[in-house]
C-alpha cells in the first residue's frame, strides 16, 4: 500500500508537468515529515512561475500564429498562399530562448 500511494504521488506530480528533478525533491521533502512545508511551497511556487513562463510562450506562439493564418484568405493553389509564404520569409535565425524548466 506504501508503494501505491508513492506511485500515485508521482503520478499525479507528472499529471501538474513537473519534472522529475522536481518530483524527486518533493519525494525527499515528504521523507521527512517532521520538517515543515517551506520547501514544498517554494518548490511548487517555482513550479508555478514556471507554467506561467509557459504561458506566455504559447500566447506569443498563437499570436504568431493568427499572423501567419490572417496572410491567407480562401481557397487558392498552394503556390500562392500566404501562410506558405510567410512561413517560408520568416527569419527565425536564432533560436526563441525557452526559459521553462522543461529546456
Amino acid at each position: 500500500a506504501k508503494h501505491v500511494e508513492r506511485l500515485r504521488f508521482i503520478r499525479n506530480c507528472r499529471a501538474l508537468d513537473m519534472t522529475h528533478d522536481e518530483i524527486r525533491a518533493l519525494l525527499r521533502l515528504t521523507d521527512a515529515p517532521a520538517n515543515g512545508c517551506g520547501g514544498i511551497n517554494n518548490l511548487i511556487d517555482e513550479h508555478i512561475a514556471h507554467v506561467d513562463t509557459r504561458i506566455d510562450e504559447l500566447q506569443q506562439l498563437k499570436a504568431q500564429l493568427h499572423v501567419l493564418r490572417e496572410q491567407c484568405h480562401g481557397e487558392q493553389a498552394v503556390e500562392d498562399c500566404g501562410i506558405v509564404q510567410g512561413l517560408s520569409e520568416m527569419d527565425v535565425s536564432a533560436p526563441r530562448t525557452r526559459h521553462t524548466h522543461l529546456g
